[in-house]
């Protein structure tokens, strides 16, 4: 995604190393984040005290990935997402 791998095809070399019961959950993470890139990017903003532009580049997609969670992913809490994306 942020490294220029086409998306369709990082999933395919990725998704096999994945467990099943854990491939359709990193699907739609990955996959709507990406979808969803803009209005996570606005969102971001909106909450982040210096603006989205503050945040170091190999950073970005680890917090776009937890406000998809929050915002999209209706299972996941919002604290395990951060806390998820704060291990990273």
């Amino acid at each position: 995604m942020e490294r220029g791998r086409r998306l369709d095809l990082a999933w395919a070399e990725e998704a096999p190393l994945l467990s099943p019961q854990d491939r359709g959950w990193v699907h739609e993470a990955v996959y709507g984040t990406v979808r969803f890139r803009g209005r996570l990017d606005y969102l971001l903003d909106l909450h982040l005290r210096k603006g989205i532009g503050s945040v170091p580049a190999d950073l970005l997609p680890v917090l776009r990935l937890a406000a998809y969670q929050i915002v999209h992913m209706g299972g996941t809490p919002a604290y395990a997402a951060v806390s998820q994306a704060v291990e990273q």
